[in-house]
Parts: C-alpha cells; sequence; structure tokens
C-alpha cells in the first residue's frame, strides 16, 4: 500500500480539520480502538491508525489505485472476522416492541432470528454482518436525530452501501443499466455524450438518462452514498482510504465534466473498477 492521503478543499476530498480537533476525536475514539484492536493483525485491516496531513504528495489526478492486492485480501479477511458491537442489543421481542415506536418500520416486518436488531434502527443480517437496509436518510423517531452507525456497525452499512451500488447497477451513456461500464467509449455512447440535450441527469423523454446525464447520476450516486459513510470509517485505513480514493475519482470527473468527457469518463471507470473489486471481498450467505 502507498500510504499516501489526499487534502483537497475545493474538491471536498476530505473536510478540513485542525491538529486539536483530530485530537480530540482520537481521545473520544480511544475505547472503540481498544475494542476492536483484536481483529486488527497483519491479515486484516489496520485499526486505530493516525492520519499524516503534511502528506499531501498524491496527485489530485492520478489515475493509479494506493490499494494492491494484499490490501484486498486484508480487507476481505477483515469483513468475514469483524464482530457487531454488543451494545443496544435488542431480542426479538423487544425489537416488536421497540421498533413500533418507529413511523418509518413497516409494523408488518418480518422479524427474525436471523438478524440483529439496534436502538438506533439499525437491522444486520447475523450471518454476513452486513445491514439489511441502506437508508441512510433514516432518522430515530424517538428523538429525531438522523440515524448514526457506531463502532463497527459503520462497516456492516458500509458492506451493504458498496453492495447496493454494485447490484443496481450503472447506467452507460446510451442509458442502458449495465453490470460493469465498458473500458473503451461506443461509437453510440460519443454521439451521446457530444449532444448538449442529453447534458442533464433528468430527461423527461427518457427512463434512464444518456451521454453525460448518465455518466453525472453514476457520479452523484457514489458521491452521496460514500460521503455519508465515510467519517464512520476513519478507524480503519484501508476501508477509509478505498472510500477516499472512490470519492476522489468521482469529483475529479466531476470536476471535469462533459467538456472533456473522455478525460471524465477514465476516472469514473476507476471507480466503478473499485467498487467492482471491492464487491468481490463480501461474505456470501
Amino acid at each position: 500500500m502507498k500510504y499516501r492521503y489526499l487534502f483537497v478543499p475545493l474538491l471536498l476530498f476530505i473536510s478540513g480539520c485542525s491538529n486539536e480537533s483530530i485530537n480530540t476525536e482520537d481521545s473520544e475514539t480511544s475505547d472503540h480502538t481498544a475494542s476492536t484492536a483484536d481483529h486488527s493483525s497483519e491479515d486484516s485491516v489496520t485499526i486505530g491508525y493516525e492520519y499524516d496531513w503534511d502528506n499531501v504528495e498524491r496527485d489530485l489526478y492520478s489515475l493509479e489505485s494506493q490499494l494492491d492486492q494484499e490490501d484486498y485480501t486484508k480487507i476481505e479477511t477483515f469483513f468475514h472476522t469483524f464482530k457487531l458491537p454488543e451494545e443496544g442489543r435488542l431480542n426479538l421481542d423487544e425489537a416488536r416492541e421497540y421498533y413500533e415506536q418507529d413511523g418509518e418500520v413497516d409494523l408488518d416486518y418480518d422479524f427474525s432470528e436471523s438478524e440483529i436488531y439496534y436502538k438506533n434502527f439499525l437491522i444486520f443480517d447475523e450471518d454476513t454482518n452486513m445491514a439489511t437496509s441502506t437508508n441512510i436518510f433514516g432518522f430515530d423517531s424517538n428523538t429525531l436525530d438522523p440515524i448514526q452507525p457506531f463502532e463497527t456497525q459503520a462497516v456492516g452499512l458500509f458492506m451493504s452501501i458498496v453492495k447496493e451500488l454494485y447490484t443496481d447497477g450503472f447506467v452507460s451513456p446510451n442509458g442502458e443499466r449495465v453490470d460493469s461500464l465498458g473500458e473503451e467509449l461506443t461509437e453510440e455512447e460519443h454521439t451521446y455524450l457530444t449532444d448538449d440535450s442529453f447534458y442533464t441527469v433528468n430527461q423527461e423523454e427518457n427512463s434512464l438518462p444518456k451521454g453525460w446525464g448518465a455518466l453525472q447520476a453514476t457520479i452523484d450516486r457514489i458521491e452521496t452514498q460514500l460521503e455519508y459513510i465515510e467519517p464512520y470509517l476513519k478507524e480503519y485505513q484501508e476501508l477509509h482510504l478505498w472510500s477516499s480514493e472512490t470519492r476522489q475519482y468521482v469529483q475529479v470527473a466531476d470536476s471535469i465534466s462533459y467538456h472533456d468527457y473522455e478525460e471524465a469518463y477514465k476516472y469514473v471507470i476507476e471507480a466503478t473498477n473499485n467498487i467492482e473489486r471491492l464487491v468481490e471481498t463480501l461474505p456470501d450467505k
């Protein structure tokens, strides 16, 4: 792994913060670091690492990934071995009663012994530790606060977000939902990308956007999902690095935009390649 981190205020790649705030966060999360340290080893992700804010060597426009096969192997090991927190769990009867207070939960929900329920309304599959829902805009009906994952809940939610980004597919410039974008643009895709009428995401005449609108939809979806979960991953070096890098790719593509769509497309491809590669590390039932 190349241990390089990029600080790019203009692209909102990583929110700026002072050394004082970093030290405060480190103090607040020290207990969590201790509780998860047993999952960290040479064969798993690095837990509780410190940022090197002074290292700005990585070129913003680099297409070279900072993660290698060894890193993905460590991530896969971690995904298959980490444990969800014990704090805040509800047994089946408690969950049925507690969740009835939440207007967002379907009262006909099929509560199951194969799922783990929490007081912050997050539900995880017992076999994979993956969240059963990726509704990042949910809220706690008791406090009206946004639902926030804590400790390794963030890992389970992150895995589900990545899986959903992949299984929902990507929209190609010719307006088709595909499992993987082509490395090279086709003649038809060039035609749509040079047509200004297909610049926006919302195209009333098309069920799926075409041209640059299709790529913009992919960019926006990846950025929105990863922007939400990334702050909760900062104690897991390889996971945080993957998210930061993938967001960097789509942010660069967004900044280049349709004015040089061929160049922007290279970064969209790298972002989707990262997603496809990480999906391969996820646990299956």
